[in-house]
């Protein structure tokens, strides 16, 4: 089908998009393709999520002071984005059938690593650079430099700069408009 060709080709580039813009600041991006907004949606909330938790696991590690206000933000954020992480995960698992479907070929091959180890390879280079932030403000200041950053970072989460409707307002946009996507949003799942 020419939509998941074009899907294939478009993937690296939302998921490249996307994770330029996990950080709390970031620059906009824009799709050039429906199937780049698919791509977003697949692994964009996914990867915020996986990345916030990364950075909120490092931020425990200094103590209740930073670990506690970063835990209540990453709860507060994903109660908000509730909806969107579901959307991704439907989209996931849509991409996952159609790799999954006969017959294989080298495209479907390219398209798995790209949804799952690329994804996977590009969350972890993204987690550990912002917690590469976090420990260089830790050395500077040994007594709360690291809590400090810990606190200001998850202060603009809680204040939703790293929500899916700021942070991308195309995807959300996107994702907002997708009728079959939302009614499995409402559906009860084993994630939920």
């Amino acid at each position: 089908m020419n939509g998941r060709r074009t899907l294939r080709l478009a993937l690296p580039v939302s998921l490249a998009l996307m994770m330029a813009g996990v950080t709390v600041a970031q620059t906009r991006v824009h799709y050039e393709s429906k199937a780049e907004l698919v791509g977003a949606a697949a692994s964009g909330p996914y990867s915020s999520e996986k990345i916030l938790q990364s950075i909120v696991d490092y931020c425990v590690t200094l103590g209740p002071a930073a670990g506690g206000p970063a835990t209540a933000a990453l709860l507060s954020w994903k109660e908000r984005n509730a909806t969107y992480l579901i959307l991704s995960s439907y989209y996931r698992k849509e991409i996952q059938k159609y790799i999954a479907a006969p017959p294989d070929s080298p495209q479907k091959r390219a398209l798995k690593k790209i949804t799952t180890q690329d994804v996977e390879e590009l969350i972890k280079a993204n987690s550990d650079a912002l917690i590469l932030g976090f420990r260089k403000a830790q050395e500077a200041d040994p007594k709360d430099g690291g809590a400090n950053m810990c606190r200001g970072y998850f202060r603009g989460v809680d204040d939703g700069a790293a929500d899916v409707k700021n942070r991308d307002p195309e995807l959300a946009a996107f994702l907002d408009q997708d009728p079959v996507g939302q009614r499995r949003a409402k559906q009860p799942t084993k994630e939920q």
